[in-house]
């Protein structure tokens, strides 16, 4: 990541925010997934701007094509998982062989 995709990352409208969580009205990438999803995210997720369900619910919204659409919620996870990727290997896992 260069310097300047770091600095922006963050900034309302930057290309890279396929989520924008900041606005749950906003069109998304999203809408185009026509495969299922399992989404999931830790509950001490540095990069979130609310509460991870929350974040979790809006961009359920936005993927209006997702024929299934499944999250969850890793308890003590940060963004990257340290220290929990068992737990969240487990999670996919068991949601593939579903």
């Amino acid at each position: 990541m260069c310097a300047r995709t770091y600095i922006e990352i963050n900034s309302r409208d930057y290309p890279i925010d396929i989520f924008s969580t900041y606005d749950p009205e906003k069109a998304s990438r999203l809408a185009e997934i026509t495969i299922p999803v399992f989404a999931l995210i830790g509950d001490h997720n540095e990069a979130t701007i609310m509460e991870p369900a929350q974040a979790l619910e809006i961009i359920k919204k936005k993927a209006t094509k997702a024929p299934q659409f499944i999250t969850a919620v890793i308890e003590g996870a940060n963004h990257g998982y340290y220290g929990k990727g068992k737990e969240m290997t487990e999670k996919v896992v068991s949601w593939l062989s579903n």
